[in-house]
């Protein structure tokens, strides 16, 4: 396993976001959950490394990091893991554990008390600096109508990376 020191290594990370996504994972009681993401982005905010994450207000994901404050983020390679990037992004972990669903490995987070998917290249272990809810009122009427129609805007969750990290 070698640590990623350099946030430079973020720009992987940024393609898969833009043809896939990458694993958004919590964990709550030892129970962990995970769903694709296709958005966000890293940047230096407070002096410190941070991956800001948008998260729908209506996702089960954002009710346990809203009660734990701790999130990770795992990279599978680009053109690998597909099937189950689509099926985390369309099924809810209230109504069943995608774990089991999809047989997914995993391994210990190192920070975090929540698992990195085994399968996957770069991992990302944060903690919540800053919850954001957002208006997206401003906004342009195509985007808005393209991406926010039935009204369920995003949170911003400024996630200070504590361990970022390539298996």
């Amino acid at each position: 396993m070698r640590d990623l020191i350099d946030i430079q290594k973020s720009e992987a990370v940024l393609e898969q976001l833009r043809h896939g996504g990458i694993f958004f994972t919590v964990a709550e009681n030892g129970r962990p959950n995970t769903m694709t993401i296709g958005w966000g982005g890293f940047t230096i905010f407070w002096g410190k490394p941070v991956f800001i994450a948008p998260i729908r207000p209506s996702r089960y994901s954002r009710e346990i990091v809203d009660r734990t404050g701790r999130f990770n983020l795992s990279v599978p390679q680009d053109g690998v893991m597909t099937k189950e990037l689509a099926y985390c992004g369309s099924h809810s972990g209230r109504d069943g554990d995608k774990f089991k669903a999809l047989h997914l490995a995993t391994q210990p987070g190192q920070v975090n008390d929540i698992p990195i998917l085994a399968d996957c290249s770069f991992h990302y272990e944060c903690k919540v600096l800053l919850r954001q809810p957002t208006d997206m009122s401003p906004l342009p009427a195509d985007i808005k109508d393209r991406f926010y129609a039935d009204g369920d805007d995003h949170i911003l969750y400024f996630g200070e990376i504590l361990k970022a990290y390539a298996l």
